[in-house]
């Protein structure tokens, strides 16, 4: 997370003053969007820490706290994981709100909303594809270097749609096998 914070910063720097200083302190954020940030960082390490517990913690705090002493603390950290999750959701949106609209225009909006919408398809028992099915030991084309170069130059020039291309095709990517697999059943 202190990575992508830090690639943030980097990639978009500091808020900009249009004009320079005047020398005048005022409020950029207002008490409900500053309540908002906080509450949503607030329930981010709460979910981290819950997360963290009640996946590492039978390793860690079962020779600190012993078996009921953990059993209690996991029991709770479930609770507080199931209960504040929805929360986190909601933060999220709302922080969206008020933030994020300088961040992402309209249709890339629409593009994430996708993005998401079609991850559900990847719950399923469907299988999909592994970089298992490639031996990239034997001798690889010349067309697929091209390819890969060509990609990597759009991907540089553009690379959130490389990625919802990316992320739709692997979700894609089960459905598509497995009606071509099945497609010898049919006939």
């Amino acid at each position: 997370v202190l990575s992508v914070i830090l690639l943030f910063y980097l990639v978009r720097g500091p808020l900009r003053m249009q004009g320079g200083p005047t020398g005048k302190k005022i409020r950029r954020f207002t008490v409900f969007e500053r309540t908002t940030h906080w509450f949503t960082v607030s329930l981010f390490w709460l979910l981290a820490l819950t997360g963290l517990i009640m996946l590492y913690g039978r390793l860690v705090l079962i020779p600190l706290l012993g078996p009921d002493g953990f059993g209690l603390t996991a029991s709770a950290c479930k609770e507080a994981h199931n209960l504040f999750g929805p929360m986190f959701l909601v933060a999220i949106l709302m922080l969206y709100r008020f933030v994020g609209r300088a961040w992402l225009p309209d249709k890339q909006v629409v593009v994430l909303v996708a993005t998401y919408a079609l991850a559900t398809l990847m719950v399923s028992s469907i299988p999909y594809a592994t970089g298992k099915q490639f031996d990239l030991h034997k001798r690889q084309p010349l067309w697929m270097l091209l390819a890969g170069i060509l990609l990597l130059n759009f991907t540089i020039a553009n690379y959130q749609l490389v990625i919802f291309v990316g992320a739709t095709g692997y979700v894609l990517s089960g459905p598509v096998l497995w009606l071509w697999r099945s497609r010898a059943k049919w006939h």
